[in-house]
């Protein structure tokens, strides 16, 4: 999870630019990366979905393939 500050937190598939104001949004695969990633260090799929941001649903997609 990306932190600025205390209370503001960002999902995994944002990226806050340091040398810029704005924030981008990460590509399909680059949003799958990290899923695999947890999965494969033996994270439940509750802990991915919270971590990642995202459904069951699309961890089940994500780790389908």
């Amino acid at each position: 999870m990306i932190t600025r500050g205390n209370s503001f937190k960002l999902p995994l598939y944002y990226i806050f630019l340091e040398d810029s104001k704005y924030m981008t949004i990460l590509t399909r695969q680059e949003r799958e990366r990290p899923v695999l990633e947890l999965y494969n260090k033996g994270n439940t799929y509750r802990e991915i979905a919270k971590e990642a941001k995202t459904s069951p649903r699309d961890l089940g997609v994500i780790l389908n393939k």
